[in-house]
């Protein structure tokens, strides 16, 4: 204590009112901007991973509506059906299987006046998958006339922040 360097930074400090310990006498702690930076980057690497997940759902969407104009009738039938009860099951608008073969069940109410369009696109869906003759461009059109009805059923129920979870997040549509 009778070192007078000792004392002559004591007075100086008491002078400036700065009898606190240094990290308390506001100089910033010396990792706070790293702390800052890595919070950014990760944020950012976040952001990078939610978007690939986005665009690769979106992408296998793509390449599976590609499907549903393939030249055989009969299989196009198919993935156009089977595409649009896997989209009323990813809204949780359609719960069970079984509820496609009553119509008394909460689906065909939901459905409405579009349940008779949905009945005969079931039926082509049927007829395509379990019987050998060749299906119609006509059939065709009446499964993909039923898949937009759903799909814009579906949107219209939907508020906008579900309808882009479902579209980009989900890529269901």
């Amino acid at each position: 204590e009778n070192n007078p360097v000792f004392q002559q930074n004591q007075e100086v400090q008491e002078e400036d009112g700065q009898g606190l310990p240094e990290t308390l006498q506001g100089e910033s702690f010396p990792f706070l901007p790293f702390l800052l930076w890595m919070a950014v980057c990760m944020v950012m690497v976040l952001a990078l991973l939610i978007a690939g997940i986005c665009l690769g759902k979106r992408y296998r969407l793509k390449r599976r509506l590609r499907f549903l104009e393939c030249p055989d009738i009969g299989q196009s039938i198919q993935y156009i059906f089977g595409y649009t009860v896997d989209m009323l099951r990813a809204t949780h608008t359609l719960k069970k299987e079984k509820d496609l073969y009553d119509l008394s069940s909460p689906f065909y109410q939901w459905l409405g006046g579009d349940a008779g369009l949905f009945q005969d696109a079931f039926h082509l869906y049927q007829e395509a998958r379990y019987s050998r003759h060749s299906m119609k461009e006509e059939d065709r059109r009446i499964l993909l006339e039923n898949k937009e009805r759903i799909k814009e059923k579906i949107q219209e129920q939907s508020g906008l922040f579900k309808q882009a979870k479902d579209r980009f997040f989900h890529g269901i549509y």
